[in-house]
């Protein structure tokens, strides 16, 4: 088969994306944490779901 062209194209849309983040008294650094995934991730995925998994925390973290 030479000189035959491709059998299929592959065309592949950009994934979405979920970052599931354990916190325990994160408080300080989930809001620099949330927004540089967002710009980090956000541009090159189809969608992006940030999930927060509190254990526990003594401080505000829930609350963020």
């Amino acid at each position: 088969m030479s000189g035959a062209g491709p059998v299929c194209s592959l065309q592949t849309a950009p994934p979405t994306v979920t970052v599931v983040v354990p916190v325990l008294n994160e408080e300080h650094s989930l809001r620099q944490l949330v927004s540089e995934l967002q710009a980090g991730v956000a541009p090159h995925a189809a969608g992006l779901q940030i999930v927060l998994v509190d254990d526990g925390s003594a401080d505000g973290s829930w609350g963020i």
